[in-house]
């Protein structure tokens, strides 16, 4: 290489390197607007979301002054110290009830003591147990103020003051008055103590303090053990209370013929009850109530030792009612004994503690716009359809567990397989994994997500990127085309039914969508359009950036589905022109063509055929506007790349073509004279504006012959 021939190409080199310094300085001063672009939408947005959030803050009504919200700290503690006094009230009251002495009695002069009823009528003097009348006093006071704070406790479902006060009066208003007030005002005399006991329409809460105490020992297991366990539990503490129950009935019937007259006499042919016939009556409180007590077990555990019975008639119909109740408890505590200790963490631990972290994202958006709340109904189809979401999961796989990618390729295999659900799924859709490797089907398969949707809701909108690859598990899609180019409105192209598939030739050739995909809102004989009786769409999905990584991972198949695809684009592009008025009026323009021009030779027919095809295979599918689309910078600047090389190899043809023309100069003038004219004469026709490029396929023609 002489000395001319290196300074030509160092100067080549330099070149080559000025154009790539400009066009990465290009791309920086790109990407920068772009940024700074997008950091004004974030924060154009935050601030159109801060506004939107103020107003629907002030245009909800304020919680009024006289209303009480039971998620207020106050009214948390006010309720949970109500729920002791029940409990205190539904266990002392059957036993006061049994033993009315403890309360209330009645002394004579003699020093004996006997029940209060008849006590002034035989000479006697009614003393009470001060300490416990004043402690019933003080409760009742305490229940009395419930009563009135209960037609101002706003809730979720009832947050106005007629539906607060409607509800309590049709649900526990009578039971906590006939409870209450008739012991409040009349003294809390014995007579009206037993209708204490009307508060056991609050037995739920007898299990509220244990359900606490063990959701704290519990945390470290799974929400459906942490379930189980506290029922169990409740289910024990509930026996236990109607054991109490019971020994109080029973000691209250033992106590019903003593068989001994007033003098002291006994009566012939009487038989007493239990408590006499045994000899118990002589014995202390606290001794009967722990012999019936231990009998109530005896008998409804079915043991029976027959050590003690009942003899009266009374005693014996309610012996056989306690023994019918025992086979049903002890049934149902074995059964809920052998299905506790018995199963397993499983799915559904897993699917439990997805729902909780729900319920702890709903209560922060709670939190966030307190004191309002979310409708109860709105939140039980949110669990609902996150709860199906999950059950279709199929990353839950990998996301959960390590397992999967641990163990070999024959082993995922025969995971896939020998599933049920995995199988049932590639079964259904073999019409697109018969040509697929099998590694990208078990990967496919198990990448997948469930996408839940509504009748009538849009699935892939005109001229968006599709980001998902579709398989339609449940439910009907419909297709239609671009609503400026229908010929007919809202007329769908195509339908497509369970088990077909979609997005995929749009992801694999990264084209936007020239079709609408919409799942479908009513039957087509179905006029009124009502979606009440549609269930909803159900979709197994594959993200966009997973397909492709499986493409690259198994080339064949790549080829396979991509061959596919484009023979399914041309199914759906058949469909789309049967609708369409741009397909029409090429198809008009062409035969006015046809009559009007010389048929062209072979050659170039078959490239301008191909030049067509092209054309028709981006039209409304390449990226037009790029600061409207929301992809990342990346794919975004290689894309421009390749423009700018398009662009570049281009010029340089022209370039080569002018060169050979000669005469540069002239045509030069002459673009720039139909530049000229075109600028005078406003907006011109079709002919004008492909009149440069016509000036060039002049030449290159003239050039060839």
């Amino acid at each position: 290489m002489n000395k001319e021939e290196k300074a030509a190409h160092i100067k080549q080199l330099w070149n080559k390197a000025r154009r790539y310094n400009n066009k990465l300085r290009f791309q920086a001063r790109l990407q920068k607007m772009t940024e700074s672009n997008l950091k004004e939408m974030m924060i154009d947005d935050i601030n159109e979301e801060a506004e939107e959030e103020a107003s629907h803050t002030e245009s909800q009504p304020k919680l009024k002054w006289y209303l009480i919200d039971r998620e207020r700290t106050f009214c948390k503690v006010w309720n949970f110290m109500i729920t002791m006094l029940v409990i205190y009230t539904l266990v002392v009251s059957p036993y006061v009830v049994v033993f009315p002495t403890v309360y209330e009695w009645c002394e004579y002069t003699d020093g004996s003591i006997k029940e209060s009823l008849g006590c002034k009528a035989s000479g006697g003097k009614i003393v009470w147990n001060e300490t416990l009348r004043k402690i019933e006093l003080a409760f009742d006071i305490i229940f009395f103020i419930e009563i009135l704070m209960n037609f101002v406790k706003r809730s979720r479902a009832y947050y106005t003051l007629p539906l607060i006060a409607h509800n309590y009066l049709l649900g526990q208003f009578i039971f906590d008055v006939v409870a209450t007030l008739p012991c409040l005002f009349m003294g809390e005399t014995i007579d009206y103590y037993i209708l204490k006991f009307f508060r056991i329409i609050h037995v739920t809460r007898l299990t509220q303090p244990l359900q606490v105490i063990l959701g704290c020992a519990l945390q470290k297991y799974s929400k459906k053990r942490q379930n189980d366990l506290t029922s169990f539990a409740s289910l024990i503490f509930y026996v236990i209370y109607v054991s109490h129950l019971m020994a109080c009935a029973w000691l209250y019937l033992g106590q019903w013929y003593s068989c001994v007259n007033e003098d002291g006499t006994g009566i012939t042919g009487c038989t007493k009850s239990w408590v006499y016939a045994a000899g118990f009556d002589d014995k202390p409180k606290h001794t009967q109530y722990i012999f019936a007590f231990y009998w109530i077990f005896e008998v409804i555990t079915t043991v029976g030792y027959g050590d003690y019975s009942g003899s009266t008639s009374g005693e014996y119909i309610f012996s056989i009612a306690l023994e019918f109740l025992g086979l049903t408890f002890f049934s149902f505590l074995m059964g809920s004994i052998n299905s506790i200790f018995n199963t397993s963490d499983n799915f559904d631990d897993l699917i439990e503690e997805k729902l909780d972290s729900l319920d702890m994202w709903i209560k922060k958006i709670e939190k966030s716009n307190k004191p309002f709340h979310i409708q109860p109904t709105l939140y039980n189809d949110i669990r609902k359809y996150v709860e199906q979401a999950f059950l279709y999961d199929f990353n839950l796989v990998i996301e959960e567990f390590p397992f999967y990618q641990q163990i070999t390729p024959k082993m995922q295999t025969d995971l896939i397989q020998n599933t049920r659900v995995f199988k049932e799924f590639e079964k259904s859709f073999n019409h697109f994994f018969e040509e697929c490797e099998r590694g990208f089907t078990n990967e496919m398969i198990i990448n997948m997500f469930c996408r839940i949707q509504n009748p009538g809701k849009v699935v892939i909108s005109y001229k968006s990127n599709v980001k998902e690859m579709f398989f339609i598990r449940q439910g009907l899609v419909e297709v239609y085309n671009n609503e400026n180019d229908e010929e007919i409105k809202d007329k769908p192209i195509l339908y497509l039914p369970k088990y077909s598939y979609f997005g995929d030739y749009q992801i694999l050739y990264n084209l936007k969508s020239n079709l609408l995909f919409k799942t479908l809102a009513h039957t087509p004989d179905d006029k009124k359009g009502s979606n009440d009786h549609l269930p909803d769409i159900i979709f197994m999905c594959c993200s966009n950036e997973h397909l492709n990584e499986f493409c690259d991972l198994f080339p064949q198949t790549a080829e396979n589905i991509k061959r596919r695809s484009l023979q399914r684009r041309k199914k759906f592009m058949e469909q789309k022109n049967t609708n369409s008025k741009r397909f029409k009026d090429q198809q008009k323009a062409k035969e006015e063509q046809a009559m009007n021009k010389q048929p062209d030779s072979s050659t170039e027919k078959s490239q301008k055929q191909e030049e067509e095809n092209l054309e028709e295979f981006y039209t409304s599918e390449e990226h037009e506007n790029f600061d409207s689309q929301k992809e990342d910078m990346k794919q975004y600047l290689n894309n421009l790349n390749k423009r700018i090389d398009v662009l570049v190899d281009a010029l340089k043809q022209a370039d080569s073509m002018m060169s050979k023309m000669g005469d540069q100069k002239g045509i030069i003038e002459q673009i720039n004279q139909k530049k000229n004219a075109r600028a005078k004469g406003g907006k011109t026709g079709e002919n004008d504006r492909r009149s440069i490029a016509d000036f060039f396929k002049d030449k290159i023609k003239d050039n060839k012959k």
